[in-house]
């Protein structure tokens, strides 16, 4: 399969409470890194930010998001900034979701026609919102009229290890969902088959890539304990993407709010932040 073109998007900014209490881990402020897949005349969106709505009025996000402080830059909704690459968002056929938290699921709003991918634990979590935190992290709003496409549960072997779910029609088949459950019921990685050099969007497996190295702090472990759904899990998943990297060294791995990251990932659509 020949390799995909991949860009950055970076369709919100916040400057959380708190954040400066991680000097080691943060630049100040954190970013929502969106992938955006051209192949042939069709685009898929990996995650898909903010709408334009809630870039325009943050409060629209509820009590949950309100920590996060997120900036209102409605010029960096997903949509606008696939209209200044010179795209009619029209061409948008498919977009695929680490999660269905309220960050990374608020811009389907502005895409009612393209396909909507999930892992199907991850949905039935949303819609059941079990607990007082997942009905704060979950906005059904922003997805209840997304045309759904149920993914199956079976898993493949991508690479010794590495089992995933083949997303069909999804980019030529290129496209896969990696179970990295803990975060969120049914949070999983969104791997790229990019030619020889394969990327997989781990969402919020960690916040900034010193979290896979960097024994963490007391306090940080509260903080990663109070976001993630399943700390157990959430600790195991974050162990497991050493793992993808030993079976294939090519492996690019990419997170949503780490500002180095999208700085050095692919081209952007816009100047980096600050």
């Amino acid at each position: 399969m020949p390799p995909l073109s991949c860009r950055s998007l970076n369709c919100a900014i916040g400057d959380p409470l708190g954040i400066r209490l991680f000097p080691r881990r943060f630049q100040g402020f954190m970013v929502t890194h969106v992938l955006l897949i051209e192949h042939e005349e069709r685009l898929t969106l990996i995650d898909a930010g903010l709408s334009v709505a809630e870039l325009e009025n943050p409060s629209l996000l509820g009590a949950f998001a309100r920590a996060l402080r997120f900036r209102p830059e409605p010029e960096r909704a997903a949509i606008h900034q696939i209209r200044a690459l010179g795209y009619d968002p029209a061409q948008v056929t498919d977009i695929v979701l680490t999660h269905l938290d309220l960050d990374h699921a608020g811009g389907l709003v502005d895409f009612p026609d393209a396909r909507v991918h999930v892992h199907p634990q991850e949905l039935a979590a949303a819609r059941a919102r079990r607990t007082f935190g997942e009905k704060l992290r979950y906005r059904p709003h922003q997805w209840e009229k997304a045309l759904w496409v149920e993914a199956t549960a079976e898993t493949t072997e991508l690479s010794p290890g590495v089992e995933a779910i083949q997303l069909e029609g999804v980019a030529d088949g290129g496209v896969y969902l990696v179970p990295l459950f803990g975060h969120t019921r049914g949070h999983s990685g969104v791997w790229i088959r990019n030619g020889d050099s394969p990327v997989l969007h781990c969402g919020d497996a960690y916040y900034d890539h010193s979290e896979r190295t960097l024994r963490p702090s007391l306090i940080f472990e509260l903080f990663k304990r109070s976001v993630h759904v399943e700390p157990r899990l959430a600790k195991e998943s974050l162990a497991r993407l050493d793992l993808y990297t030993a079976a294939v060294p090519a492996l690019r791995v990419i997170s949503t709010h780490d500002p180095s990251e999208l700085e050095g990932a692919y081209p952007t659509s816009s100047t980096p932040p600050r």
